[in-house]
């Protein structure tokens, strides 16, 4: 036998959030902890520009990067603007990546102009030539690292 409801039942939804002032569509509302002070005093705090919420919270962050031999490195970098979150700038703040990166401006320069050099590959495709230019390299290597 068949079930049989008579009449009518009105489910209501309750919705406990709070009611949120809508944003006009040009605005930007961004809640985040943008240093590492403890500061008790929560109170919002009124931003025109970018550039006061940098003067007013001077954001920074801390972080560990590998080196190339395994070894953790303690990186801290500070954001004054928003072009401080490029990369480049990021590199200039920390001795180490700077000089993990022009070391590798420097190698892909140098293999670049080694892969249009014909010269060198003429000499390199003879086992003779080959192992004289390494014993002259070895040589000016040990000279320069004295």
């Amino acid at each position: 036998m068949a079930k049989f409801i008579l009449g009518a039942t009105e489910r209501v939804k309750k919705d406990d959030s709070l009611p949120v002032e809508l944003l006009p569509s040009n605005k930007m509302l961004y809640a985040a902890r943008l240093n590492n002070d403890d500061d008790p005093d929560v109170t919002p705090v009124e931003c025109n520009n970018l550039k006061m919420v940098f003067e007013k919270f001077q954001p920074s962050f801390e972080a560990q990067i590998e080196s190339t031999e395994g070894e953790p490195v303690n990186a801290e970098f500070k954001i004054r603007a928003m072009k401080d979150f490029s990369s480049k700038s990021l590199i200039e703040q920390n001795d180490y990546l700077q000089k993990t990166y022009y070391g590798k401006e420097i190698m892909a320069d140098l293999d670049k102009q080694l892969k249009k050099n014909n010269a060198l590959k003429k000499t390199l495709a003879d086992s003779e030539k080959k192992e004289a230019l390494l014993k002259v390299m070895n040589y000016y290597i040990d000279l320069l690292s004295e």
